[in-house]
């Protein structure tokens, strides 16, 4: 509760605006930079489209999974928990947007981090600290806007990081299934 009142003390229409762009669809600029990172650093040798989209797909599929799988998993855990936001509890705080949803854990910022592994351990790590920077924003915003909690924004960042770690640990794999599937 004392965190909320020092962010209500700091609130101003700017910080709102800010964080409220931040979290909206932009939350997903992580996953997007990635991606395209992904296909940059794999460069194709052939301008054949169709060969190129082929062999594109087996470099992006496991972020597209890992992401798919964060949603998933935060959503159920979401269903079960049945936590309320704290700008649904903090009547006497003024938050600036309020949705009429559950809380725990942060799905946004559990997306927002879910790219992150594919980036630290490849030779993108100079990307990484850009978006990991920007990935923290989120769930920072998020909190900011009363939107969640800190542990929320925690459990987010455990889910996401570690869904996505799994899927680059797998991410060969993954690849190789997909090559022989598209026969590429």
């Amino acid at each position: 509760m004392a965190l909320f009142n020092i962010i209500s003390e700091i609130s101003n229409p700017f910080l709102d605006g800010v964080f409220n762009l931040i979290t909206s669809s932009y939350f997903l600029i992580p996953v997007i930079v990635t991606i395209v990172l992904l296909v940059e650093k794999d460069k194709l040798k052939n301008i054949n489209i169709r060969t190129n989209i082929k062999s594109i797909i087996p470099v992006i599929l496991p972020v597209f999974l890992a992401v798919i799988l964060t949603v998933i998993a935060t959503t159920a855990i979401k269903e079960v928990v049945h936590e309320d936001r704290p700008c649904q509890v903090m009547q006497d705080i003024n938050f600036p947007y309020c949705q009429d949803s559950n809380s725990f854990p942060s799905r946004h910022t559990a997306v927002a981090f879910a790219a992150l592994p594919f980036l630290a351990l490849r030779d993108l790590r100079k990307y990484f600290v850009i978006l990991l920077i920007y990935a923290s924003l989120v769930g920072i915003g998020m909190i900011y806007l009363g939107q969640h909690y800190p542990h929320d924004v925690l459990a987010g960042f455990i889910i996401g990081f570690g869904i996505g770690y799994l899927f680059l640990l797998k991410s060969g794999w993954i690849a190789e299934k997909c090559g022989k599937i598209l026969k590429i």
